[in-house]
């Protein structure tokens, strides 16, 4: 048994637990599905951060540090790395690109985590890229260990991201939550961030062929894709 399988055994019963049984059951049939196709569905939201958000309300206290730069790189990846599967490369490339992570502490324990981009150079998932304006920035990827969550890990994440974003001059912030996540679209619901698009992805392994379906708003007002693609519908 492989190190990635035993990964997602271990992580049953928790995505069991907080997804429930039937997103649990279409997270299942998609890793079925997977060596011939693929698929995702991505609800889009943005927040107008001209105002300062409302203190997060959480169960206990945690204490949120950005950090950017190199000269943080050491200590995002080590407070970073052992909670998931990012790689030391992969969170130095970022840092390279201008992007910055909000690490949330509950004490001296590294409990969360949230990234924040403020360039357009921002990739969705299979070169469908974020178009972003000099005053937006991308909040993405965010993760709290099982343990923590519940708890008000990510308003805190968010608050402080939000307040980061607006002293860089951002008016605006931007984000996605896959259709799956049920826990993090609850949170959404509660913070009141307004939904502006929902886009489809399916990807078929043999021929990489990529279909993307934006509903609510025209795909390019958010997104770019190679200029060779010919499978993108749009409502």
């Amino acid at each position: 048994m492989t190190k990635s399988l035993r990964e997602r055994l271990r992580l049953v019963p928790e995505t069991l637990r907080w997804r429930g049984p039937l997103i649990f059951s279409l997270m299942v049939l998609r890793e079925v599905l997977s060596p011939l196709l693929y698929w995702h569905v991505f609800h889009i939201f943005q927040t107008d951060i001209q105002q300062a958000p409302p203190r997060p309300h959480a169960q206990r206290k945690f204490d949120i540090k950005i950090y950017a730069g190199k000269k943080d790189l050491g200590r995002v990846i080590a407070e970073i790395t052992p909670m998931c599967e990012m790689t030391a490369a992969e969170i130095e490339s970022r840092f390279n690109g201008g992007q910055a992570v909000a690490v949330a502490y509950a004490r001296d324990e590294a409990v969360g985590y949230s990234w924040i981009s403020f360039s357009g150079d921002l990739d969705l998932v299979w070169e469908t890229r974020w178009i972003t304006h000099p005053n937006e920035a991308v909040f993405y990827d965010s993760f709290t260990l099982p343990q923590w969550r519940g708890l008000g890990v990510h308003r805190c994440l968010d608050a402080t991201m939000s307040c980061y974003a607006r002293q860089r001059g951002r008016i605006r912030i931007l984000g996605w939550i896959s259709a799956l996540n049920r826990p993090s679209l609850s949170l959404v619901k509660r913070l009141s961030k307004s939904k502006i698009m929902t886009l489809i992805l399916v990807r078929v392994r043999a021929t990489n062929w990529v279909y993307r379906k934006a509903i609510g708003a025209p795909l390019e007002s958010r997104f770019s894709v190679p200029s060779t693609s010919r499978n993108t519908r749009k409502l």
